[in-house]
Formats: structure tokens, C-alpha cells, sequence
């Protein structure tokens, strides 16, 4: 076995012959390459021979293939690669690399297959013998042998064909390759980079248009008091409009409207309603006088289905996405209660005696509840408690550290995440996540801090998030809700217009069923003596769907 000595630097972009010069740009690093034997490295620039030089941007990442003559077969790196097969650096730093090749003579009555796999890929051989892994390899094989040499892509690239002895119908089509040895033979196996999926090709709005759909009434009276409340849709498509009267805590109507025709199926009332919309129909609780409170079921077509007796202390309620609501009991907290989609108790769990700073369910029927935890972690410190979907509580965790105010006057959002967990937000920012049943949170990540006072809900069957804006003033009375990735990607906006003009725009949610629904601008409803005397919804049905 004899060895020749060939000295080459691979060439990049901008490469020159010599021996490299120093490195004078501290941004730019040199690649230098000294190969031993028959063979040139592939990967950095055009193929190498000789003495070669090139600079890189500090952090750039090459993978260099050592590629041996025919005869010869790559033997080993050194230096900063090491091993046989392909190497990856990132360059840092100056980098020296050296590949040594020797010529290799089969035995009597066999022949050399050389494989040359060009980006990240696998060939194997059967019979086996080859084994390639983004790499140059050889096998000796008995004189005319039928070798069938298998590719197989990387993660992130895929396989673009064969050359050398395996081009010209070599390849089946399924990443084959079968030849008959009749003498020394070299193959070449190609895979590109694939490029990435596009993770919006699903979550990307169209264009809303003009709403196709909407619903009026008239006030009992156009006291500056009375208000139009948002939206709910269930899975079905029915629409739950609420109208109150003389405040929140006030008397409210209760509109529940067919999605496709606008037609009123039917009407509910009660004090301080808080509705969810549920896969099918609504559930919610409304006030039945001296602090007691009574739960409700309506069906889908707006019909009242069941009626708790009368309890006391409420909370507020939260849906669960696995179907029925989950309630918080006491002031200071005292329980969580659980019931199903038919107002069946599921579970009720003891809490820590603490005031309450917020709870919400995440799309794995979770529940994480914050309270305060000056006891427990110092003054205004937020603390944690999971209760699993069963009912089963978890332990008491610090969830959050001092807070402006006492935790139960921040005012948190939770909101719940793509897949399980929740963010929190507070005081009009997004600070922190949560994994589902974890003890500790994470900053929230960059891309919803960059979306202060916005709120969330799931499109597209919890594949992605609309970003909903809050109440504002608009110079075209439009909302615009941006679609946003699991990955922080923006997908783009869809805008709905309630007019023209300039308009101080309420509520617009996303339903159950992805329908978007926008309460009217005042500016836009009838007007009376004492202001609006109308409340109007317009709707697109199942939008995000």
C-alpha cells in the first residue's frame, strides 16, 4: 500500500491559491484542508486540489465529503473532524482539517465499489459491505457480483438520484441502485436540502369580504348603562348574543341565533350571565339574587336543558375544552368544582384558603389555578396548583415572583397553549408560560411578549392561534386578526370592517366553531336620546374552522 501526498485548502466563495493569508476581519474565519493520498474533498465550494484557501462569516457550517480517486479509498480525517465518515463543522474559529487516503488493491478475483454520498444520506449495499453515512466508502465484492446499493435522505433533504456507475437507468425510482461488478466501479448518490414545510399552508386567512351574516334588537331603553355583549358560538354553529340591561350585574337577554339564516331559534335571560360555548349548546351561570348563583344548559337550538338549585360564592367559570366548564368556588378560594356538558358534578376539589388571582383549563382538561402566595413566597408573589382531569391536585408551586400589587388585584389572562399548557398575562402584557402539570414557568415566548394587550383563541382545530385585538378606536372601523404559527410564524391578518369612519370598536371573538363575530360600534347602531338604542352582531360562519 503506498501513499501519494497532495496538499489542497478547500475553496469557498472568494477563494484564492496559496497558502492562506492571516485573518485580519474578526468577523471571517479561514478553512484550511491537507489531504494525504489520491482523492479531493467536496462540500466547501468547488471540488479541491492542490493548495487552496477561503474565508467563512464566523458561524458558518460547512459538511465536507472526503472523495478518494478510483483505486484509492478514504482512510481517515484529523484535526478538527475525526472518524471516516462526513464532517461538520461550524467555523468559529480558524479551522485546520487534514483527510488521508490510500490506494487499495482487491484481492485476486474481486472488485472495488467506491460510494460517494453527496449531502446528508445513508447507502447501504446488500450483500452488505457498504455503509455509507454522509460519507465516501468502499466494500470489495466477488467479480461479478449483483450489488444492490439502497439510499436513504437525512432528516431535511431528500434523495435527487444516482451517478457514475448508477446513472443512466441504474436507479429503480425507490432510491435503488443494483449493479453487476464486472470491474472496479464508483457510484455517486445525491440528496438536497428539502425545503422546509410551510407550517402556514393551513392556518393562512383569505379575505373575510362583507359579513354574510348579522342580527339586531332594540334596547328596552338606551340608558347609558345597557351594552352589548360578545359573542358565543357553540360547535354547531348557534350563536349566543347577549343584551343587558342597567349594568353587569344587571338583568340580560340572551339572543340565540342560527349561524347559517340569522333566524332567532330562541331566547334565555338572567343576571350577570357568563356563557361557554360547548361542542354542543351552551353552559354557563347567571346571578339568582342574594349572592347565590344558579349553573344553566341550553341545547343547541337555544332551549334551556338544566338548572342547578341555588349556590353561592361565585368565582367565575372556565371552559374545558374536553367538554363541560370548571368553576371556582369561595372568597377566599375555597374549592374547584367540575361539571360535565349535562351539568353533572364531576369532581370537586379542596384549594388552598389563599384569594384567587385566576384559573384556566388547557386543551388537555388541566386546570392550573393562581392565588396569592404572600405566605407561602413573600409579598405579592404569585403561587400555583395544578388539578388534574380526574379531579387529582397537584402540589403548591411559586409560580410567578413579586408582583407590582398583591397577586390577587393584577388582573392575570391565562390562556391556553397549541397541544397542553397555558400562557399568563398580566396587566396587559404576556410574562410567562406554563407546560401542562409542570412546577415552574418559562418567559412566554418572544413572539407573543412582541403582541402586548392582544388576547388568543384556537383556529383550525387548535393547530394555531388568532390574535384578537382589544377594544379600540379604528380610522376605518376594522379589526384585524392575525393568525399566528405554534412556532411564533405570522400568517398573516384577515380584517373585518363594520363600516367607515371612525369608530370606537368593541368585542370581535373567535367561536367553538371558528366563527368570527363582531359586536357593532355604536357609532354604527341606531341612535336615541340617550345614545345607541340598538345592539348589532355581524358574523362570518365557521372563518376558522
Amino acid at each position: 500500500m503506498r501513499a501519494f501526498v497532495l496538499v489542497c485548502v478547500v475553496a469557498g466563495c472568494g477563494s484564492s491559491s496559496g497558502g492562506g493569508s492571516g485573518r485580519t476581519d474578526p468577523t471571517k474565519v479561514n478553512l484550511r484542508l491537507t489531504t494525504s493520498g489520491n482523492g479531493l474533498v467536496r462540500g466547501a465550494g468547488a471540488d479541491c486540489r492542490g493548495s487552496c484557501s477561503a474565508q467563512y462569516s464566523t458561524g458558518a457550517q460547512v459538511h465536507l465529503v472526503a472523495v478518494p480517486d478510483s483505486g484509492a479509498s478514504f482512510m481517515t480525517w484529523a484535526g478538527a473532524c475525526s472518524g471516516t465518515g462526513g464532517c461538520d463543522l461550524t467555523l468559529d474559529a480558524d479551522r485546520d482539517v487534514s483527510a488521508t487516503f490510500v490506494t487499495s488493491t482487491p484481492p485476486p478475483g474481486q472488485h472495488h465499489l467506491t460510494v460517494i454520498v453527496q449531502g446528508k444520506g445513508r447507502v447501504t449495499s446488500s450483500p452488505s459491505g457498504v455503509d455509507c453515512d454522509s460519507s465516501t466508502c468502499a466494500a470489495d465484492f466477488g467479480a461479478g457480483t449483483s450489488v444492490t446499493l439502497t439510499a436513504t435522505a437525512g432528516s431535511g433533504f431528500r434523495f435527487d438520484g444516482w451517478g457514475g456507475a448508477c446513472s443512466g437507468g441504474g436507479a429503480s425510482g425507490s432510491g435503488d441502485c443494483t449493479l453487476n461488478l464486472g470491474g472496479d466501479a464508483t457510484a455517486t448518490a445525491t440528496f438536497t436540502a428539502s425545503p422546509p414545510p410551510d407550517e402556514c399552508a393551513a392556518l393562512r386567512p383569505p379575505s373575510p369580504g362583507a359579513a354574510p351574516r348579522n342580527h339586531s334588537v332594540n334596547r328596552q331603553h338606551s340608558a347609558t348603562t345597557d351594552f352589548c355583549g360578545p359573542g358565543v358560538s357553540d360547535g354547531s354553529g348557534t350563536l349566543a348574543l347577549i343584551l343587558g340591561f342597567g349594568g353587569m350585574n344587571g338583568p340580560m337577554q340572551i339572543d340565540f341565533v342560527n349561524s347559517s339564516s340569522a333566524a332567532l331559534l330562541a331566547q334565555g335571560s338572567g343576571d350577570n350571565l357568563e356563557l361557554t360555548g360547548q361542542l354542543a349548546g351552551f353552559e354557563g351561570q347567571h346571578f339568582a339574587g342574594g349572592g347565590q348563583y344558579w349553573l344553566e344548559a341550553w341545547d343547541t337550538g337555544g332551549h334551556s336543558i338544566g338548572k342547578t338549585t341555588a349556590r353561592s360564592s361565585p368565582l367565575g367559570i372556565g371552559e374545558d375544552p374536553l367538554g363541560g366548564i370548571v368553576l371556582a368556588v369561595g372568597s377566599p378560594l375555597v374549592a374547584l368544582e367540575a361539571w360535565d356538558d349535562h351539568l353533572k358534578l364531576r369532581w370537586r376539589t379542596e384549594t388552598p384558603p389563599e384569594y384567587s388571582a385566576g384559573f384556566a383549563v388547557d386543551r388537555a382538561g388541566r386546570t392550573l389555578v393562581l392565588f396569592n402566595g404572600d405566605d407561602r413566597y413573600g409579598a405579592n408573589t404569585v403561587a400555583g396548583m395544578w388539578i388534574d382531569h380526574d379531579g387529582a391536585a397537584g402540589p403548591v408551586f411559586q409560580a410567578l415572583g413579586a408582583q407590582s400589587e398583591p397577586a390577587q388585584q393584577v388582573g392575570f389572562t391565562l390562556t391556553q397553549r397549541v397541544g397542553s399548557g397555558l400562557f399568563i398575562g398580566a396587566g396587559g402584557k404576556w410574562v410567562a408560560q406554563i407546560d401542562s402539570l409542570a412546577t415552574s414557568t418559562a418567559p412566554a415566548p418572544g413572539w407573543l411578549q412582541a403582541r402586548p394587550s392582544t388576547q388568543l383563541h384556537m383556529v383550525h382545530g387548535g393547530s394555531g392561534y388568532a390574535v384578537l385585538p382589544v377594544p379600540a378606536t379604528s380610522g376605518d372601523c376594522s379589526q384585524s386578526i392575525e393568525v399566528v404559527a405554534p412556532s411564533g410564524t405570522s400568517c398573516g391578518t384577515a380584517s373585518f370592517s363594520a363600516g367607515s369612519g371612525n369608530c370606537d370598536m368593541k368585542n370581535i371573538v373567535v367561536g367553538y366553531d371558528g366563527t368570527v363575530m363582531q359586536t357593532f360600534p355604536d357609532a354604527k347602531e341606531k341612535q336615541c336620546w340617550f345614545g345607541a338604542c340598538t345592539c348589532t352582531w355581524q358574523w362570518w360562519p365557521g372563518f376558522f374552522r
